[in-house]
């Protein structure tokens, strides 16, 4: 005779979570946009996730920028923009600074340095 086993609410969640597929952090690809910086515009490319900012320079520089804490949130809808704090890590230095996203005038990433727009990022 054969036995059957229940399943529990606690096994049912277990089998749901492992056949789930593993999206993990979204799929990492960068798109070419617009970056002014410093008030000089030129083309950049940019992979940007949830946590995290990489921008890749015509000139061969490469910055990124790593979510420090929570995110921000001020207003709603068209007007919606989020900020948090970061670090930026440079070609040979460290800094930090913010990050905002806004669905009107897309991301800037500044620091006391440098500030760079990217009015085509918008979240």
């Amino acid at each position: 005779m054969r036995r059957t086993r229940r399943l529990t609410l606690a096994g049912w969640i277990s089998l749901l979570i492992t056949s789930l597929p593993a999206d993990g952090e979204p799929a990492r690809q960068a798109r070419a946009t617009r970056c002014v910086i410093n008030a000089v515009a030129q083309t950049c490319q940019v992979v940007q996730t949830t946590d995290s900012l990489e921008l890749s320079l015509d000139d061969g520089r490469a910055i990124a920028a790593r979510r420090l804490g929570r995110w921000r949130r001020s207003g709603n809808g068209a007007t919606a923009t989020s900020s948090c704090n970061v670090k930026i890590t440079l070609p040979n230095d460290t800094a930090y600074g913010l990050l905002v996203r806004s669905a009107e005038e897309g991301t800037t990433l500044t620091w006391p340095q440098l500030r760079i727009e990217l009015p085509e990022l918008r979240p």
